[in-house]
Order: structure tokens, then sequence, then C-alpha cells
């Protein structure tokens, strides 16, 4: 079954039940941006939790979910997968890394899960309301080069240590785990090279001389996302940063990774191709010079890529 726009109706008051059977019970929920893989709502808190906080971000996932027209996404918290991919995976399995450059701390963490409901697909994670997204911020005009350099060379470290952790023994069940939702994969492939292939038809006087370029083009990638090879790993998928609204020099500050439902077991080509790419559109349409300057620091973090693999991150 794939869902039409008009079907994608969140279910406010199922969410509302369940929250109030537990800890996070709301007194208010105010319907946040989203409705493809989570419709999500700002949570107001009855009781303040242990930490202080008023607030959680409340995710309800519903089975199928529709992306786009013609494609949908078989969520991770379907019945057939009893716990949440996001919640058991990720949040409790990927540890945060904090790096220290001109004296001032830079940690890269995941949000803090606070509850699941595997039975009803409704995860309950940390809000984090005075933050803006990474790619927000390089298009502004707050960040310097200098803060661009500590977070470019934090996130780089984090991302090296992800993929790397991956790869370990110890994490052979982790692997077994996310290897399940491969549906991410297909999903991944058929947004970013599904639609550059049919492009070819649509506007054929420009693109027909490149038709046998796409189509090689788009038999690698779709070979790396669904080949294991010695690059293959536990990858996000599809990731952002949240960081604090401002870009203060001197004060520690945590870049908190988001979202995660398209883990998966793939090519790390995927990961470092998508956030320079997310990185560089600032420059290409702002002349953002922080922009580079943060592509620099997290190249310089990740470190040494095998011979083909700057090629593939290109692509």
């Amino acid at each position: 079954m794939v869902r039409t726009h008009a079907d994608w109706n969140p279910d406010r008051t199922g969410v509302e039940v369940v929250l109030a059977h537990a800890s996070c019970e709301c007194a208010d929920l105010e319907r946040l941006s989203g409705g493809y893989t989570n419709f999500t709502y700002q949570g107001t808190l009855r009781r303040p939790s242990p930490d202080g906080s008023k607030t959680v971000l409340i995710k309800h996932a519903k089975d199928p979910v529709g992306v786009g027209f013609s494609l949908c996404s078989f969520c991770s918290r379907a019945s057939n997968f009893q716990q949440h991919y996001e919640h058991i995976l990720l949040i409790e399995r990927v540890p945060s890394v904090s790096h220290t450059l001109d004296g001032v701390t830079t940690t890269v963490r995941n949000p803090q899960s606070l509850h699941r409901f595997s039975a009803s697909n409704v995860l309950a994670t940390e809000f984090l309301p005075l933050s803006v997204k990474l790619n927000a911020l390089l298009f502004g005009t707050s960040c310097t080069d200098r803060y661009a350099r500590r977070v470019g060379t934090a996130l780089g470290t984090w991302t090296r240590d992800f993929h790397g952790r991956g790869r370990r023994p110890e994490q052979s069940s982790l692997r077994q785990e996310v290897g399940k939702h491969q549906q991410a994969a297909s999903l991944k492939y058929g947004i970013k090279y599904g639609g550059l292939e049919t492009s070819i038809d649509l506007f054929p006087d420009l693109l027909a001389g490149y038709r046998d370029l796409v189509h090689g083009v788009c038999r690698r990638m779709k070979a790396l996302a669904t080949r294991a090879t010695s690059s293959s790993t536990v990858i996000y998928g599809r990731k952002s940063a949240l960081l604090p609204r401002s870009a203060s020099e001197v004060e520690e500050r945590q870049v908190v990774i988001i979202p995660w439902e398209l883990c998966q077991i793939s090519s790390i080509v995927f990961d470092l191709g998508q956030m320079l790419a997310e990185l560089y559109r600032p420059y290409h349409f702002r002349n953002s010079q922080p922009s580079l300057v943060l592509i620099d620091e997290f190249l310089k973090a990740y470190g040494h890529l095998e011979l083909s693999q700057p090629f593939d991150v290109l692509i």
C-alpha cells in the first residue's frame, strides 16, 4: 500500500493515550513539521523530568508511510521489529565524542531517548528548542571561521569513530540488527538515483547524450548501496546536526546528530557524500566561507580514504 498525501494524517489522540500512562505524560501536544517518516510533536510535560526539562519531542511512526507519491518507507518500528532502531541501536549504543580546539570543547552526541512504546510506534526524546540546523547556521552570518573549524573537527572525529565502531567484531550483533533495515538502502537509492535515471526521458534534448554515463553512475551506486564491501559499516543514512543558535567563540558547545530513521549497512561514501553536499550548499548559494573551512576540517579529522572512495563520495 502506498499512501497519498490525503492519507498522511496524524493520530494525535492515539499518541495522547499512549503517553497518558507514562512518566512523560503531556499536558499539551503541538504538531511540528514533518509527516514523511514520523509525525512529530512538541510535548509539554505535566511534570518536569528529573533533569528539569519541561518539554519532549514525540515521534509517531505509521507503517507504511508515504514518501513522495510513489515510494513507501516500511518503518523500522513495524510489528516485525519489536524494538526501535533509533532507540536501541543508535541512541543507546553510539557514544558521544568530545574534541578540544583552541581551549574550547565541542561535544558531538545523539539526543537522549526518554521512552519508547514499540507496540504503538511512539518514541519520546529530549527536545532541543534553542537550536538550529548546521546548514541553516552556515547560510546565516553568525558563523565564523573559528567556530566552523571547531565544529568541523568535532564532526569529522565523531563520524570517523562512528564508522569505525560499526566494523568492530564486538559490534556484530549491531550490524546484524541494522541489517534487517535494508528497506532504508532501497529507499535512499530510489530517491537519490532513481529520479536521475528517469530525468533522461523527461529532458531528452538536454540529457540524452549522457544516458550511458548516468546509467553507469547509477549501477555503481546501487552496487555500493546493496553489496557488502570493505567500506561497509553502520551508516546513519541521513544526517543533520543541531547546534545552539548562538555561535559562541568561547563557550563549550554540543552538536546533536539527527535523525536516525534511515540507518543501514552500506558504504561510508553515502554518509560522507551527503554531509559534504549539505556543507557545500551554503557556499554555492551564499558564498559562505565558513562552509569551506568546515569541509576542510571535517575531512582532515575524518582521515584517510581508500583509493576509489573520494570519487564515489563526489558521485
